[in-house]
This record gives C-alpha cells, structure tokens and sequence, in this order.
C-alpha cells in the first residue's frame, strides 16, 4: 500500500522538488517529516548545490512544513485569471 512518495527532477546539481505526499488517513504520524528527511540527503548524496521547491502562498501548514527543513520564501509567480 503506498502511503506516501515524493518526485523530484534532476538537472546537474539542481533539484526541483516537484510533489511530497501523505495520504491524510496516514498524516500526523510523522511520515512526511521522514520522507523528506531521507529525501534530502538523498540529494545531498549526489552533490546537489540547488534544491528548491513550489507551493502555493495560501497553504501555510506546507509553507512551514517546509521552513521546518530550512527552506525559504524566495519568489512570487504571479498569474493572470
């Protein structure tokens, strides 16, 4: 049973962090905080000098999952509706 996964693209030493999930029968149980901990080093692992990620600004519990691992804010994507 998958109850987590996390996809990442590669492109030399960069890494964009493209999707972390937790089916939410399975949140609160500390899986998302192991998986991107093993996550991370795997990047690190391979010499990775960039890691970054997107998330939308109204998602605050995302936002400081994140900032929980050292992330940043560092751009705003703007969209026409």
């Amino acid at each position: 049973i998958v109850i987590s996964y996390c996809l990442t693209n590669i492109n030399n030493y960069e890494r964009q962090m493209n999707k972390i999930h937790v089916k939410e029968e399975a949140k609160g149980r500390g899986i998302g905080k192991k998986l991107m901990e093993r996550h991370l080093k795997w990047m690190k692992e391979k010499e990775c000098l960039n890691i970054s990620l997107h998330v939308s600004y109204e998602n605050e519990n995302t936002i400081a999952f994140y900032e929980g691992f050292e992330f940043r804010k560092n751009t705003i994507e703007m969209r026409m509706k």
